[in-house]
């Protein structure tokens, strides 16, 4: 039979065995989320190029 002292330490050990698999799944996700943080301003910055060569040919087209 387990006694309390037992039972409170089994819990804590399998408590911080789920906490070490959350700490890795938030590792990840941190990975991806900065992974498609850094594609969006990667995007953000084509999209403000290709306007301005819009623009440009737009301008040079006129002249």
């Amino acid at each position: 039979m387990a006694t309390a002292t037992q039972d409170t330490r089994d819990r804590v050990i399998r408590m911080e065995g789920k906490v070490e698999e959350l700490e890795r799944k938030i590792d990840r996700l941190d990975t991806k989320v900065s992974e498609m943080q850094h594609l969006l301003t990667q995007a953000k910055g084509a999209r403000w190029m290709l306007i301005f060569w819009v623009g440009f040919g737009g301008f040079m087209r006129q002249i």
